[in-house]
């Protein structure tokens, strides 16, 4: 489907569709399809295969790439400037692999979906993720469905707020799977969608 939409749009002759899921490191790791959702894959890590019944298991094996060296092996050219992530969970990988993109890319803007019980769920830290970005300088802003940003210049205390709140930055995810291991509790799936930037940008 994408490589359908891609070739019938404006700009197929600058968006090269790449199969394969993105991480920390070049390897094959397998995927996990919700049967409920489409667009919900998810890449198999222990914590969260150990939460899976047998009627869940809908897994398939992918290929994953770091984005560092993914833009290594491209021909020279400049760092990107935006990334988009939208990974269920898988952030903190994601951005592992990009460690070099994020120290050297002076103009770089990640949008990203925060969702603190997805992050949990495949057994990672959600501060981490945080603090991944935290620590290099980035300005941290919540965005609304309206497009709205809201400036967080305490980060975590600021998302915890937000999260136990119900304005409009915060949202519902999909349920996740009916957990079969007594570690794994689903939570109530709520997230809102950040965005990180070394710039200060006028709200």
């Amino acid at each position: 489907m994408l490589k359908e939409n891609v070739c019938s749009g404006k700009y197929r002759e600058r968006i090269v569709p790449i199969q394969a899921a993105v991480g920390e490191q070049n390897e094959v790791v397998e995927l996990w399809r919700n049967s409920i959702c489409q667009g919900d894959r998810r890449v198999i890590t222990p914590e969260f295969k150990a939460a899976l019944s047998a009627e869940d298991a809908d897994l398939v094996e992918v290929p994953i790439v770091s984005l560092d060296s993914f833009i290594a092996s491209q021909p020279p050219q400049p760092l990107p400037c935006f990334v988009k992530m939208r990974v269920q969970g898988y952030e903190i990988p994601v951005c592992l692999g990009m460690r070099h993109i994020l120290d050297n890319s002076p103009n770089l803007t990640v949008a990203m979906t925060y969702a603190p019980d997805y992050i949990k769920a495949l057994g990672y830290e959600p501060a981490r993720l945080l603090d991944i970005f935290e620590s290099r300088g980035f300005h941290f802003y919540a965005v609304n469905d309206r497009g709205r940003l809201q400036v967080l210049a305490n980060p975590k205390p600021e998302i915890d707020e937000l999260l136990a709140s119900s304005n409009s930055f915060v949202k519902s995810q999909l349920p996740l799977p009916e957990p079969t291991a007594q570690q794994i509790d689903p939570g109530p799936q709520l997230y809102i969608e950040l965005l990180l930037t070394r710039k200060t940008l006028y709200t």
